[in-house]
């Protein structure tokens, strides 16, 4: 990210969340991350909007799909639980614990899915793009299943939770950014993630049951391991 995005990123955040959170946000900008995201190629209005949503908030006992996501994004950092669940469990509240301690810089001990746990799991999972071409190939298997799940309980898109950022992954992508007034590529940032955490006006009834993850060993057949081959032929202005 260029250091006038950032600068301009941080003073939006500090427009929708207060000087609290814009102090904690220029802290997690020294924690690992890479690469340029969605936050580069969003007005400064969606920006706003996205940002201006609060992180919901999830302590041990509840159930909720953002809940599993936490699970993959921890996953994504080495934390990994010994149950797949969107129940927030023993495992998990074990996981959300050690990772709390271990970034003790950063985020309060409470234990509990909060504003900062999220901003930085968002940091240090998706501050790099997830795009096609990711998956087991490259070590990014449980930020993609994260993306995949939210896409199919928030927007019921029909894809497969396998692990593989293919051509289903990539247009259910498309179409959420376009809800969200995202300007569409395909691609899961900063900005994406966070729109399709935040969302909470999704219809549960009508929800896709999340089944346990099949990740194969080998890819998909027609999956694009190389992301400027993917680019070059998945393009969201033109999904079939």
């Amino acid at each position: 990210m260029s250091a006038r995005t950032h600068i301009g990123f941080l003073g939006r955040t500090v427009a929708v969340a207060g000087a609290g959170l814009m102090a904690f946000t220029a802290s997690v900008a020294t924690a690992p991350t890479a690469g340029a995201d969605d936050l580069e190629h969003s007005s400064a209005q969606v920006i706003a909007q996205i940002e201006a949503q609060p992180w919901p908030f999830y302590e041990q006992g509840e159930i909720d799909p953002d809940i599993r996501a936490a699970y993959r994004a921890l996953g994504q950092n080495g934390y990994e639980s010994t149950e797949e669940t969107s129940e927030f469990g023993e495992p998990l509240q074990e996981q959300v614990d050690a990772y709390q301690a271990d970034n003790e810089q950063y985020l309060p001990q409470t234990g509990d899915l909060d504003d900062e746990t999220w901003l930085l799991l968002r940091e240090q999972t998706y501050g790099s793009e997830y795009l096609p071409g990711d998956g087991p190939d490259n070590g990014r298997t449980w930020g993609v299943l994260g993306i995949q799940e939210l896409l199919m309980t928030k927007h019921g898109a029909d894809i497969d939770n396998d692990g593989w950022y293919g051509e289903e992954t990539f247009y259910a992508v498309c179409d959420a950014q376009e809800h969200y007034g995202l300007e569409p590529d395909g691609f899961v940032g900063r900005l994406t993630w966070r729109a399709l955490i935040t969302d909470q006006d999704w219809d549960e009834d009508a929800a896709r049951a999340v089944a346990e993850a099949e990740v194969p060993d080998r890819a998909p057949a027609g999956f694009l391991r190389d992301a400027e081959a993917a680019a070059a032929q998945y393009d969201c202005a033109n999904r079939p």
